[in-house]
């Protein structure tokens, strides 16, 4: 199957799946999770579907719990959404994107906050003149240290 008709299903089905959610579900145990990637096989017998959801471990074990006791209704809605010979099974798991992130956030700001400023690496003033009498930072010699530009040079 063409990669840009898989990348087209995987949008319909977390378009379909959130949908479902947000107009249909009861379960108060899904209450906030949203569905993050839909990632279907080549084949699309198998879709993983990936959740977040904010809240401490027993809420994410039951958010769990009940993905898997609503995913013959998912899949019923999905059979009709999709319009397909055979409806794939479906993998919940959970996205640690979220969580990931803000822990490497984390991180960055407590080495922003202990590390001290570094200088800047090129310490010349622009204008300055280096060793080559160059101004321009990259350390070849001017056009006049050439003998470029001088009419004098140019006679012979």
């Amino acid at each position: 199957m063409s990669q840009v008709r898989l990348e087209r299903i995987n949008r319909l089905i977390l378009a379909s799946v959130n949908e479902l959610f947000l107009t249909k579900s009861k379960d108060p145990r899904l209450t906030g999770l949203t569905i993050t990637r839909a990632v279907a096989s080549g084949d699309l017998r198998t879709v993983r579907l990936f959740y977040s959801l904010i809240g401490n471990q027993d809420r994410l074990d039951q958010a769990a719990l009940a993905l898997e006791k609503a995913n013959g209704f998912i899949r019923s809605h999905l059979a009709a959404t999709l319009d397909r010979k055979h409806t794939p099974k479906l993998i919940f798991e959970r996205d640690l994107n979220p969580e990931n992130a803000q822990r490497v956030g984390q991180l960055l700001r407590e080495i922003e906050i202990t590390s001290p400023p570094q200088p800047a690496a090129d310490s010349s003033e622009p204008g300055e003149q280096n060793a080559q009498g160059d101004s321009s930072g990259r350390g070849e010699p001017s056009d006049s240290a050439k003998g470029k530009g001088d009419p004098a040079a140019d006679i012979g």
